[in-house]
């Protein structure tokens, strides 16, 4: 799976990494939500769901290798349209305070995997095998 990769890689490459459990991660984003003032999306924050669909868009913004400065920097390009613009602060803040402490959700041990490999050899002994046995 990926997710063994990406440990193989940052452990080849000698990196730690706290990664959260499921219900650290939401405690997180739920904090982080609590932080901030949000204003188009004030009435949605108490419902059921709504931190779990903020997971999920974090982890396909991840999962797509957008950083929060560049996710940002794409909605004040498309005029900062107000709901945009809150996502996009949820985004950064819950990245900070996972940086502040150490941590790594499960979409993000892939930035690290790759920014731990980035051409320094750490990860040469490491092969790919193709899924199902077959060969490349």
């Amino acid at each position: 799976t990926f997710d063994r990769l990406y440990a193989g890689c940052l452990n080849a490459a000698g990196e730690a990494y706290t990664e959260l459990s499921e219900p650290v991660q939401y405690r997180l984003i739920r904090a982080v939500v609590d932080g901030l003032r949000l204003d188009h999306y004030a009435p949605l924050v108490a419902r059921p769901g709504f931190i779990q669909i903020l997971e999920r868009l974090i982890g396909e913004l991840k999962a797509a290798r957008i950083h929060p400065d560049d996710f940002a920097q794409a909605v004040d390009g498309l005029g900062g349209e107000p709901r945009l613009r809150e996502l996009a602060q949820i985004y950064a803040a819950y990245q900070h305070r996972l940086q502040a402490r150490g941590w790594a959700d499960r979409a993000g041990l892939g930035w690290l995997a790759v920014e731990a490999s980035g051409g320094t050899g750490a990860t040469d002994s490491l092969r790919l095998a193709p899924a199902g046995g077959g060969r490349l």
